[in-house]
């Protein structure tokens, strides 16, 4: 892919507002983890329900890969996408809410 369309699709899917003051933008990892976990979901035929693990580390930015990847899925793949987000800190649901 040349830059162009990646640069279209970062502004597009890795750009969050928080109270319509903050500005979040997803870091390099959280870009190309999205990016590959839609690419194994739209690949989904043949998997036998086996898409892969998108693995991440303490302070990586999980709670927004997550934001990320469930509203790139519902703009972009195809299909009546439900989505069930569990944490286990109140900060964290607090977090993903807003």
């Amino acid at each position: 892919m040349c830059a162009k369309p990646l640069l279209l699709d970062y502004f597009e899917n890795y750009v969050l507002y928080h109270q319509n003051k903050v500005k979040i933008i997803a870091k390099n990892h959280q870009f190309l983890g999205v990016n590959n976990a839609i690419k194994s979901l739209r690949e989904r035929d043949g998997k036998q329900g086996k898409l892969g693990i998108y693995w991440h580390t303490q302070g990586s930015g999980k709670s927004y890969s997550m934001i990320f990847f469930t509203r790139k899925v519902l703009r972009k793949v195809e299909g009546n996408w439900s989505f069930l987000i569990l944490t286990d800190r109140r900060d964290l649901d607090d977090q993903i809410f807003r």
